[in-house]
């Protein structure tokens, strides 16, 4: 049944491949990285590369945190290395190669959840961030503003969000190792120093436009 499955899988992202011809969107494929899974996902890459087809690597985490067996296996370090230079070949990994890196390797970050928001189907937005492990996180009702702006503004009455991320008695506790955290730590950096921080380059990089 699991290899009908994967099958199945194939086929229809062969299938979609072949569709790009006449409509126009983004193929990606999102590959979740184990401990058992790391010939895989290796396999998964050349695939993806050789089809030109976009890949997403993902370490399994462990509660917010990168696995600590992942990150002691030499096999998966020799992966990263590998996704990374196939990054500079210029092959479609989704994400900077900073972003890459930081993510695969589970480096230290300095997170604003608040620059990228998740709004959930309902139109509800968890404030500051689903992952906090402080507190009870806010309850937010877009459909309820009539903008954005003016829900983000009602949401930081609720919760303040200077300095959040930490281990301090109002902090969010947390350490989260998912690609909304770096991308939202790159967009930080952009905003504090847009010329010299290099995020220019960076979502050049992301997009594949370099």
């Amino acid at each position: 049944m699991k290899k009908d499955l994967c099958e199945q899988v194939v086929v229809n992202i062969l299938a979609l491949r072949k569709l790009q011809e006449k409509v126009r969107f983004k193929l990606m494929v999102n590959t979740v990285i184990t401990p058992k899974t790391v010939g895989e996902a290796d396999a998964i890459l050349d695939w993806a590369c050789d089809l030109g087809i976009w890949y997403s690597p993902v370490p399994m985490n462990c509660g917010p945190e990168v696995n600590d067996e992942l990150l002691s296996n030499p096999e998966y370090r020799a992966l990263v290395e590998k996704i990374l230079e196939r990054k500079k070949q210029g092959h479609k990994i989704l994400g900077s190669k900073r972003l890459i890196g930081r993510l695969m390797k589970g480096d230290e970050i300095k997170c604003f959840p608040t620059l990228k928001p998740h709004v959930d189907p309902d139109g509800s937005l968890l404030w500051p961030c689903k992952a906090v492990a402080n507190f009870e996180p806010a309850h937010i009702n877009l459909l309820n503003y009539n903008s954005l702006d003016e829900a983000y503004h009602a949401a930081a009455q609720t919760i303040g969000v200077d300095n959040m991320h930490g281990h301090g008695p109002e902090q969010c506790g947390a350490d989260c190792n998912w690609m909304q955290n770096f991308v939202s730590d790159t967009y930080a950096r952009g905003i504090k120093n847009p010329v010299t921080s290099g995020v220019l380059l960076e979502i050049a990089e992301f997009v594949g436009a370099v």
